[in-house]
C-alpha cells in the first residue's frame, strides 16, 4: 500500500516518521513542503506542485493521502487523485488568533497544538524552539504569512467536500483547539457519506500524539481499499520512506 503524509505550516516530514515505522509493508511517502516558497498563489496551485514532485511510478488511485494541518487542505485539494483522503487534524475552519513571536508565546502555542504538551520529548521541544526562532528573526517569513491566511480564506473547500465525500475521512483530535472537533462533527453531518474518527487524548497535532491511532486507521483504510481494487496483501508490498524534493 502506497501513503503520503502532508505536514502543516510549523510542521515537517519527520513529524510521521512514528506513524510510518508502524506501517510494515508500505510505501511512505513524506514530501518536504515549502508554505513560504512565495511561488504559489492559491493552495491548490501549492498542492499541484506537490503532486508533480512525487515519484513517477505512484499510481495515486491505489493510494492514501494523509493531510494533518495545513496540509489537510493540500489533501483535500487533491481528493480526486487518491483513493482514500486523510484529513487528520486538519485546518478545516481555523480558530486561530493571533501569535506573538517571543519565547512565552512559544509555549502558549504549544498549548494550543498539543493536548498535553508535557508529553513532548525535550528533542521536539527544541525542534519547535528552533523553528519559533528561524520564524521570529524573519521578517520576511512573517510578512509571507498574510497572502497565506488570505490563500486559505479563499480556498472553498465545500465543492471538494461535497464531490469526494465518500472517499474522505476525518480523523480529529477531541481537544484541538485549532480546528475543533465541534467543526469536524458539523461537516460530517453535512457531507455524511464522510468517517469521522475521533481520538482521545489529542489535540491538532495528530500525527505527532496519537501514532498508533493514526496508523490503526490508515490499516483499516488499507483493508477497504483493497477489497476495492488492490489484489496485494500489506506484506507483499516493499516499504520504504521517499523525501520528495522541496518545492521551489
Amino acid at each position: 500500500m502506497n501513503v503520503v503524509f502532508l505536514h502543516g505550516l510549523a510542521g515537517e516530514s519527520r513529524d510521521f516518521s512514528e506513524v510510518a515505522a508502524l506501517l510494515k509493508g508500505w510505501r511512505v511517502i513524506t514530501p518536504a513542503i515549502d508554505y513560504f516558497s512565495g511561488k504559489f498563489v492559491s493552495l491548490p496551485e501549492l498542492a499541484g506542485q506537490v503532486a508533480e514532485e512525487l515519484p513517477q511510478d505512484l499510481d495515486t488511485a491505489q493510494s492514501l493521502v494523509v493531510g494533518n494541518s495545513l496540509g489537510g487542505m493540500l489533501a483535500l485539494a487533491l481528493a480526486g487523485r487518491f483513493g482514500r483522503v486523510l484529513l487528520a487534524g486538519a485546518h478545516i475552519r481555523t480558530q486561530s488568533g493571533f501569535v506573538g513571536r517571543g519565547r512565552k508565546m512559544l509555549h502558549t502555542e504549544l498549548g494550543r497544538i498539543f493536548h498535553d504538551p508535557s508529553l513532548l520529548t525535550p528533542e521536539q521541544v527544541a525542534r519547535y524552539e528552533e523553528r519559533w526562532k528561524q520564524f521570529a528573526s524573519s521578517r520576511e517569513l512573517v510578512r509571507r504569512l498574510k497572502p497565506l491566511k488570505r490563500m486559505l480564506g479563499e480556498f472553498c473547500g465545500s465543492r471538494l467536500y461535497q464531490e469526494h465525500q465518500d472517499r474522505i475521512h476525518l480523523v480529529c483530535g477531541e481537544s484541538d483547539s485549532i480546528s475543533p472537533v465541534e467543526v469536524c462533527r458539523e461537516l460530517q453531518a453535512a457531507y455524511p457519506a464522510m468517517e469521522l474518527t475521533v481520538l482521545e487524548r489529542c489535540g491538532h497535532a495528530v500525527p505527532l500524539e496519537q501514532p498508533k491511532a493514526l496508523a490503526d486507521v490508515l490499516n483499516k483504510e488499507w483493508r477497504a481499499l483493497a477489497k476495492k481494487c488492490l489484489p496485494l496483501e500489506p506484506s507483499s508490498a516493499k516499504f520504504f520512506s521517499s523525501m520528495v524534493t522541496e518545492t521551489v
